[in-house]
């Protein structure tokens, strides 16, 4: 039997089967590999994170939605919810008829972009930090700076924030002291921050609130900008101007001390004869290495952050 040429439908289907890897039985999933062959480039493996209950979740919506006599929040899982299986019906051998053109370019677009967001999906932040960048240098110089930051992290048991924070590198810890790295207790403890500062500006606050909220901004909260030097042969370190006031607007909204951590990664003569600068309460357009105190290693940067402000 002459297989039956692959159309627009076939690799919408395949796009739609990749979105939804992490809800597909792991016993499916080798014959899925083995019948669609294009699944192999989205990444996608047998032995992936699953989640069963999402498709009942999914189904639970749906269901509770139509009781309702309202139009379901997942459209995409409505519209799909009660056809046969993809595979069945690309398997049935009955040839499907072309799109017109103006849906066969939106089948396009939609495969593109599925292939789009299973790639950024499962790239770490510095690839998709560098991949930004056309420039090999400074995708090279990027990358050397995600990777400071996430040593740094590391060396203070601290938490690497993400592209969309202010900060590059966050330690926080609950009010027994005890160090804060997931990113919902984060959230939710810069939140309780934000109430208190915010709280502490009413007029109508007594002495036994105004204690309680100050208790609060005394916890440990350190918010760090990680700078890389790598082949400037200037000794300082530069933030852009319209960077600086959003870190400096955060750090005020959360009462969180702000802090600068050079690294001079340079080689040869550029090289200052230390690799470790900490700037502590600090946070400037141009922050000039002689101005800055050294640390022996990343343990010391808490230590320096941490000091008693003289």
């Amino acid at each position: 039997m002459q297989a039956q040429p692959k159309d627009e439908l076939y690799y919408r289907a395949v796009a739609r089967l990749a979105r939804d890897w992490d809800e597909t039985d792991p016993a499916d999933r080798a014959q899925l590999l083995a019948d669609f062959p294009e699944l192999n480039g989205y990444g996608l493996k047998v032995d992936d994170p699953f989640d069963p209950e999402v498709v009942e979740r999914e189904r639970e919506v749906i269901d509770q939605c139509r009781l309702l006599d309202r139009t379901a929040p997942n459209e995409d899982a409505a519209q799909f919810a009660d056809e046969p299986n993809l595979r069945d019906q690309l398997n049935s051998g009955a040839p499907a008829a072309p799109p017109p053109p103006d849906v066969a370019a939106g089948l396009r677009k939609d495969a593109r972009a599925a292939v789009d967001w299973s790639a950024k999906r499962q790239a770490p932040k510095e690839v998709r930090m560098a991949n930004r960048f056309r420039d090999v240098a400074r995708r090279r110089r990027v990358l050397a700076g995600l990777k400071s930051e996430k040593e740094l992290a590391t060396g203070i048991g601290a938490h690497h924030g993400p592209d969309s924070e202010p900060w590059d590198v966050l330690h926080i810890a609950d009010p027994l002291g005890n160090v804060i790295t997931d990113p919902q207790h984060i959230k939710q403890a810069l939140f309780v921050r934000a109430q208190a500062v915010e709280r502490l500006k009413q007029p109508d606050v007594d002495e036994g609130q105004r204690a309680f909220l100050q208790k609060i901004l005394d916890t440990p909260a350190h918010a760090i900008e990680a700078k890389t030097l790598l082949k400037t042969a200037r000794n300082y370190a530069q933030m852009n101007p319209k960077a600086l006031a959003a870190k400096k607007a955060w750090a005020e909204k959360h009462g969180v001390s702000f802090h600068t951590v050079v690294f001079d990664k340079r080689k040869g003569k550029k090289h200052s004869g230390h690799t470790v600068y900490v700037a502590p309460n600090t946070l400037a357009p141009t922050t000039n290495l002689a101005s800055m105190q050294k640390v022996g290693n990343l343990g010391d940067v808490l230590n320096a952050v941490s000091a008693p402000k003289g």
